[in-house]
């Protein structure tokens, strides 16, 4: 089973000199691999043929490696200054010392920051509130707690602190990228299709407002220009696996299997960990009867690492995995994997995998097609 297309939300140089792509891997420490939370706003994320990404205030990224001052973002495409970042893992403790010391609202906003990274986001709420009482009129503090209302599925709550935060700087793109983005979820899609073009109007590199903006049209059956939003936004970050994910969704609805199937596995390389895009390139390999894409042990590989990475709770891994299987004729396996694609589907979802279990039992593995 295919999954939704997916939105982004975000927290709100000089050129320098970035490590030697060619030198060896010995020269490489990956001690230093994990999550890191951006302390700057604009951070640049780059090689030395210029700069990759800028991240934002709060953004979580994954470090593969590192030499020397630099951490290697691969999801990013370039290499991020260590002074720029902070390990997640300590970075509540060393924000708990620093407002033990100095209880300052940008203290208690980092620590919140954190607390969202780790996806505590109640924990972040507490401390967002006490920069709200320090700092009231702080358009990013409130984007940032409008974040954590959005995590614990508060939705007008945070819609109320988005709108906040663009009435304190109504020049903040990401608010309004954010606001536009759960209008979005919340099927307002007039209001949402505003912010998310006067988030472009501000900031035209803005990737993720693009790629947001595609996702409405995708909803709202413009596929072309969902397509031209998507294609835009890896444009401007050649390494988006989310727009990549999203561009190949459209293209499999169009039954273009060649292009879902190239877009799919630029973003599982890009972004292995990505159970979304290892699940939609599964579900290709299986579905597909072009004898030149249908592949059915790869798609057992790719929706079994789908199904790894979601700790197989969710349901449209399992279902995915169980059409593998069918597809690979290995029927025992497709039905123990539907079986548990039931347990854990919404109570509306089941019926129809409920029924598929006949055919997989008659041995017919086209049925999800």
């Amino acid at each position: 089973m295919t999954a939704n297309l997916r939105v982004v939300f975000l927290l709100a140089a000089s050129l320098v000199t970035t490590p030697d792509e060619q030198k060896t891997t010995q020269e490489i420490s990956r001690d230093a691999r994990g999550e890191y939370l951006i302390l700057r706003e604009g951070a640049e994320i780059r090689t030395q043929q210029g700069v990759t990404w800028r991240a934002w205030y709060g953004e979580v990224v994954v470090a593969q490696s590192a030499r020397d001052e630099w951490l290697w973002i691969h999801d990013r495409g370039g290499w991020l200054a260590k002074s720029d970042a902070i390990r997640l893992d300590v970075a509540v403790a060393e924000m708990t010392a620093r407002i033990k010391e100095t209880p300052t609202a940008d203290a208690y906003h980092r620590r919140g920051l954190a607390f969202l990274g780790l996806r505590q986001p109640e924990q972040a709420i507490a401390d967002f509130d006490q920069c709200v009482k320090l700092q009231p009129r702080s358009a990013a503090i409130f984007n940032s707690r409008g974040m954590a209302k959005r995590a614990m599925a508060q939705n007008d709550a945070a819609l109320s602190d988005f709108s906040e935060a663009i009435r304190l700087d109504p020049k903040q793109a990401v608010a309004l990228n954010n606001r536009g983005s759960l209008l979005l979820l919340m099927e307002r899609y007039d209001e949402a299709l505003t912010d998310l073009n006067a988030a472009i109007a501000i900031n035209e590199e803005y990737a993720e407002a693009l790629n947001n903006r595609g996702v409405l049209y995708k909803q709202v059956q413009k596929l072309t220009q969902a397509v031209t939003d998507f294609s835009a936004a890896i444009k401007r970050n050649p390494n988006y696996s989310t727009a990549l994910t999203n561009r190949g969704g459209v293209w499999l609805d169009q039954n273009d299997y060649q292009r879902a199937l190239q877009d799919f596995t630029q973003a599982v390389e890009i972004k292995p960990h990505d159970a979304t895009a290892q699940n939609e390139l599964a579900w290709v390999l299986a579905t597909c009867d072009d004898p030149k894409i249908h592949n059915p042990e790869l798609a057992v590989k790719h929706a079994s690492a789908a199904c790894r990475i979601s700790e197989f709770k969710d349901a449209n891994h399992l279902d995915t995995l169980a059409v593998a299987y069918a597809a690979a004729q290995n029927f025992p396996e497709a039905i123990e994997w539907l079986k548990r694609a039931i347990v854990v589907a919404p109570e509306a979802a089941r019926p129809g995998l409920q029924s598929r279990l006949e055919f997989y039992s008659a041995k017919i593995p086209d049925i999800a097609k």
